[in-house]
């Protein structure tokens, strides 16, 4: 069972982040109620290193908006789950298909394989689908600044596959991951829900190592993404992250104390725009961020079971100029220092 409401209050609502106002122009407030009550029944069968799941399910929803749509319904669920372990192989594929509701017709299927070649080299696949009926907050929704009814959308679809390779020995990670999105669903830069009628596709390049120089700690993490269309789908092209530290231990190995600091970049990229009265991100063209690095030191340490840290994030803020941001219009924390205590009960 799952309850949940989201409210959203501001008493200017004639504010510029807005395009209209519909209800009231002295204060908006706007509500959405979500409750679930989900039932599944599965048969379960297992077989040496195999196992095998049957099951239905049953969810019992109710959604209401505060001037809008409030109804309830049904989604009945069939599926199945198959999964084998072994020394070297692990695999699992599971699925459901929507047999009745508002969300007959779906599907979502998982499918994961693990090959451990040896102690030192493995592969991980991992692969979903899904096809999936228009959320009801884009097909219908009346609230103080938005107003839309678009029964006309279509399920819309995204295939998802990894391909990771471990190289423990060499303390080394690789991984490709691609994304074909079809019919995709999302809000402007009017605000506004749409539809887009073609193919699309994001793929991510990631390689990650650790190393090792006398007491001198490095981790290295570089991506490269590439989207076709940079409006939907606003990514930076290039990301990395470099940690370093030195790692010593000190009174007769009693303290172990590590410093160090960490710095991270992302190429120049538009990003999306949020609109807090949907708590929903947009698309825009107008502001550009990243090309910004953001530099990080700290110091750890740990005496038999207690853990101390100190770190002192963002120290470059303001070095050169202040255009660093999370989301743009949203501007990223300034330097701040902070520290920290954990202490295990049993070691």
């Amino acid at each position: 069972y799952i309850s949940n409401t989201y409210l959203f209050n501001d008493n200017d609502p004639l504010s510029l982040i807005y395009n209209d106002v519909y209800i009231d122009s002295v204060s908006t407030i706007d509500s959405v109620f979500k409750q679930n009550f989900s039932n599944k029944l599965a048969f379960n069968y297992l077989k040496n290193s195999w196992t095998v799941d049957l099951f239905a399910q049953l969810d019992v929803k109710e959604y209401k908006q505060l001037v809008g749509l409030d109804t309830s319904y049904n989604n009945i669920y069939s599926g199945l789950e198959l999964s084998k372990k072994g020394s070297d192989l692990n695999f699992s594929i599971n699925g459901k298909y929507g047999v009745s509701g508002y969300r007959r017709g779906d599907v979502d299927i998982n499918l994961d394989v693990e090959y451990l070649l040896n102690k030192d080299f493995n592969f991980i696949f991992n692969s979903s689908y899904l096809l999936n009926e228009a959320d009801l907050r884009y097909t219908n929704y009346s609230a103080n600044h938005f107003d839309w009814k678009k029964f006309d959308l279509k399920k819309q679809s995204i295939l998802s596959s990894q391909f990771i390779i471990n190289l423990k020995k060499y303390k080394s990670r690789f991984s490709i991951e691609n994304k074909i999105l079809k019919e995709y669903i999302y809000l402007d830069s009017n605000v506004l829900v749409s539809q887009n009628k073609g193919t699309n596709s994001i793929s991510t390049f990631k390689f990650a190592k650790d190393y090792q120089l006398l007491n001198f700690h490095f981790r290295t993490a570089i991506f490269y993404q590439l989207t076709s269309d940079k409006i939907l789908f606003p990514l930076p092209k290039l990301m990395g992250r470099q940690l370093i530290y030195y790692e010593n231990y000190l009174f007769k190995k009693a303290l172990k104390v590590q410093i160090g600091g960490n710095v991270s970049f992302k190429s120049a990229y538009y990003g999306y725009l949020y609109m807090p009265a949907l708590n929903q991100f947009y698309t825009q063209r107008s502001q550009l961020m990243g090309n910004y690095p953001y530099f990080d030191i700290f110091i750890n340490t740990k005496l038999k079971r207690a853990q101390i840290f100190f770190k002192y994030e963002h120290f470059n803020a303001g070095w050169n100029g202040y255009s660093y941001y999370t989301v743009a219009g949203y501007p990223r924390l300034d330097r701040s220092f902070k520290f920290g205590i954990s202490w295990n009960m049993i070691d």
